[in-house]
């Protein structure tokens, strides 16, 4: 079993993550929760490890989805950091995947606004966006990704009440040109 992995699975089991905006748009572009990369951490199977990488040492794992989908996932632990982890995520449906897996010292947080978009309906959500030296970043806490993923449910299953209360909630209608 590969070191890194092994840091990554007690971070996640600690809740010591953070999700990075680029990746939570990836896996909502191809229907894919963060709950199912999380919770399915501890079923990773080692694919490669890569223990002197640049960016430090990582390993490259595959993971399955709900549907049992292969995702696979390379976990890092930045350069300079004891306990840090990063991962890359390629699902099977689309590019690259990023999803952050990790703590860090130095880290600045701005207020933003995510478009959350599902069917006929858009929300803007207001979000908390870290942002650190780990040539990583920026990153959204566990709290606003799952947040993000509540409202992404609430609007496919149309549920406008659920998604307003946290945020602007936008019913789209088509144009003809």
């Amino acid at each position: 079993m590969s070191e890194t992995l092994i840091q990554v699975q007690a971070l996640v089991a600690r809740g010591s993550i953070h999700i990075s905006d680029h990746g939570y748009d990836e896996l909502a572009n191809d229907d894919i929760f963060i709950r199912e990369v999380l919770t399915r951490v501890g079923t990773a199977m080692v694919v490669k490890d890569y223990p002197s990488a640049t960016r430090g040492p990582s390993v490259l794992v595959l993971q399955k989805d709900a549907l049992q989908r292969p995702v696979h996932v390379v976990c890092a632990i930045p350069r300079g950091y004891s306990e840090p982890a990063v991962g890359d995520c390629i699902s099977t449906r689309s590019g690259t995947v990023v999803v952050g897996l990790y703590e860090t010292e130095i880290a600045m947080n701005r207020k933003t606004v995510k478009l959350i978009h599902e069917g006929r309906y858009a929300a803007e959500i207001p979000i908390e966006l870290i942002e650190d030296d780990t040539g990583w970043s920026p990153y959204l806490s566990v709290e606003d990704a799952m947040k993000l993923d509540a409202i992404r449910l609430a609007l496919k299953a149309g549920d406008v009440a659920a998604a307003a209360k946290h945020g602007r909630v936008f019913e789209l209608l088509p144009v003809s040109a």
